[in-house]
């Protein structure tokens, strides 16, 4: 159990700071002064880039949130079913 919880609070700490770094890029990008056809394109192809990223992150995050739905759903159902029992031997 220890080490899922340090698992998780260490994922959670990565995923604050890919949240936090993500939102640095793009206020950056937004106060960027694009001045020539290239630097626009670059900003454009930058931003289309980081809205990838956002959607990428949002799946994951669902896919987080019914990974550990259906690992919730297994263990009540371990519970639910008790210990393991061996069966009758044959004589």
């Amino acid at each position: 159990m220890a080490a899922s919880y340090q698992r998780d609070a260490f994922l959670e700490r990565r995923r604050k700071y890919i949240d936090e770094s993500t939102a640095a890029a793009r206020q950056a990008l937004l106060n960027m002064k694009a001045s020539t056809p290239d630097q626009k394109k670059r900003a454009t192809e930058l931003s289309a880039l980081l809205e990838k990223n956002k959607q990428l992150m949002a799946d994951q995050d669902s896919l987080q949130h019914q990974h550990d739905a259906i690992g919730q759903k297994l263990q009540n159902l371990k519970e639910t079913l008790g210990p393991k029992t061996a069966p009758a031997k044959k004589a």
